[in-house]
């Protein structure tokens, strides 16, 4: 791979549970990425959060014929344990220098991945997000496939992406999403839906803290990784992905009280290890 240091080995972590539908449709637009057609590779891990057999399956017929090494990295239901499966899929990298985390509900669009090894530099990590579609577009794409998707507001405004400037400005010239970039007022934070960083720098902080649930835990080592020096970069309008719409049932008001406890404290004490951190 490509970026401040030449070649770097990538992986691309997709954290997954119960939606295979969702997930191929995430794994189809990975067999899309213009860096493939540029003699580049990366690897796939999908840190399965408990999810039953129809995902192993999918994932099992992806293999037969994908064009990168997929590895699924999978740990019983026992709630929402995202945190563990995502520091278990970092210690199964130790190979890769580079990491893209993003979800099973995300579908990149097809420079996803040339973008954020172009953006990436040293002591940085990039902060992206993931445009969310209504659950009409969803659903049409579910009924159609990827093969059918067209990565232009023309084509989403179609199907059901509203006609707002949140959504076209997606889809402007790079030049003019890179200003965007620069110059909005958008927080720069490590979202896990769409964001890069050197895998060393996750490491050094301990990974991901798994006393979290759902609710900010992507924030939180994001924090911890400013708190040790790594900043942050925003890319959400160059490095892209549609966020496909989905419920969420398995929150609780419990989950999200906690957390916010978890994120003040490392806010207050400017701390970069969690309580409980990782040994990688």
């Amino acid at each position: 791979m490509y970026t401040i240091s030449g070649i770097m080995r990538t992986t691309i972590i997709i954290a997954s549970y119960n939606k295979p539908q969702y997930l191929k449709l995430v794994l189809d637009g990975y067999r899309n990425q213009s860096v493939l057609n540029q003699g580049l590779s990366f690897d796939i891990i999908i840190a399965d959060d408990g999810s039953t057999d129809e995902t192993k399956q999918l994932i099992e017929v992806e293999k037969q014929d994908y064009p990168v090494s997929i590895k699924h990295i999978w740990h019983a239901d026992n709630g929402f344990q995202k945190c563990r499966i995502l520091n278990k899929a970092i210690a199964a990298c130790k190979e890769s220098e580079y990491l893209i985390f993003t979800d099973d509900d995300c579908i990149p669009f097809p420079d996803f991945i040339e973008n954020h090894l172009k953006l990436a530099t040293a002591k940085t990590y990039l902060s992206s997000g993931a445009m969310r579609v209504p659950q009409s577009l969803t659903d049409h794409m579910f009924g159609n496939g990827y093969k059918n998707i067209e990565f232009n507001f023309k084509w989403l405004h179609q199907h059901g992406l509203p006609d707002i400037l949140k959504y076209k400005r997606f889809h402007w010239s790079y030049a003019m999403r890179n200003l965007l970039d620069l110059f909005l007022p958008v927080k720069k934070t490590f979202n896990g839906n769409n964001t890069s960083v050197f895998r060393e720098d996750v490491v050094e902080v301990g990974g991901f803290d798994e006393r979290m649930q759902y609710y900010g835990e992507d924030v939180e080592l994001g924090l911890r990784l400013t708190h040790s020096g790594i900043k942050a970069k925003r890319v959400r309008h160059r490095a892209r992905a549609l966020h496909l719409e989905h419920g969420r049932a398995y929150v609780t008001e419990e989950m999200i009280v906690k957390n916010k406890i978890i994120i003040e404290d490392t806010l207050a004490t400017k701390r970069s290890y969690s309580e409980n951190h990782v040994e990688f």
